[in-house]
């Protein structure tokens, strides 16, 4: 199931695609701007349980979160997004 989601996860500088029960890449987009005009992108994979189900329990609850009254994080199916649906 692919999701749009309001951007703002970790400051919108994060990229995470999760897995549930099997595993977890991490991309975080560390920005320099004194010394690079581009982010670093610094990350990992894992499929250690452990810490597949913490960033789980972080992800899911940024998406079950909302950004203000009647704003929710999920934007629903990408399939959807602009159909109106």
């Amino acid at each position: 199931i692919l999701k749009g989601l309001v951007e703002g996860f970790l400051d919108g500088n994060v990229e995470v695609l999760y897995f549930e029960d099997e595993f977890v890449a991490v991309v975080y987009h560390f920005s320099l701007p004194e010394s690079y005009a581009v982010s670093l992108p610094i990350g990992f994979i894992s499929s250690d349980k452990n810490v597949v189900s913490t960033i789980g329990r972080l992800v899911n609850s940024y998406i079950g979160g909302t950004q203000g009254f009647n704003k929710p994080n999920d934007c629903g199916l990408i399939s959807n997004i602009g159909r109106g649906e």
